[in-house]
């Protein structure tokens, strides 16, 4: 972190406790390197993953604490389903658009800027161009994706206005199945990304 930008973010935060402890080795880190005489930026960020339900949920309290928030959606999607994606049996009912992943999505979005903090998702719906209009809808801040996904991420921002995207969002908010706001996403923006 001396000669860069360096932020730190923890995994598989489920309470504010454990994101405590973690803070805690970081603190304990600098003042290793400070006995030590090893630059190291003092003000480095200290960041949760929000991936269970658990953080999802208490996410107003990490928001006080923490530097910013990366969701990762793979995982928090899984985890508040409970739905294994390996399993071939049950992976159908794996759904990024489910009306509760939505909504777990508007409170860490609503809870990390009511904190002043930036909000990330990473994770395969940050690479989908319908998901990631309504995640721009939601208000969140950068979407963390592979290179080879970039193009077609960049031509559905480049397909829609900010006030596109939050109208879609907040329609989405009221649907009762993730099949109902497929075809509202698609109605919206999904003729614009063939072109």
């Amino acid at each position: 972190s001396a000669h860069g930008k360096v932020l730190v973010m923890f995994p598989m935060i489920s309470s504010i406790e454990e994101f405590r402890l973690a803070v805690h080795a970081v603190e304990d880190a600098k003042s290793e390197l400070k006995s030590e005489r090893v630059r190291y930026d003092e003000a480095i960020p200290v960041g949760a993953m929000i991936e269970t339900p658990a953080a999802a949920i208490v996410s107003d309290l990490l928001a006080k604490e923490a530097a910013f928030f990366s969701i990762g959606s793979n995982d928090l999607i899984q985890y508040a389903i409970a739905v294994d994606r390996g399993n071939q049996s049950t992976n159908y009912l794996y759904e990024p658009l489910h009306p509760a992943i939505l909504r777990l999505l508007r409170t860490v979005v609503e809870h990390a800027h009511a904190a002043r903090i930036d909000v990330t998702v990473c994770g395969e719906i940050a690479a989908d161009p319908l998901v990631g209009m309504l995640l721009l809808g939601l208000g969140v801040d950068s979407l963390s994706m592979s290179p080879v996904s970039l193009a077609e991420a960049k031509r559905m921002i480049r397909a829609t206005t900010y006030e596109e995207a939050r109208a879609a969002a907040q329609e989405a908010l009221t649907l009762p199945t993730a099949q109902a706001v497929k075809e509202l996403v698609r109605s919206r923006i999904g003729g614009r990304l063939t072109a």
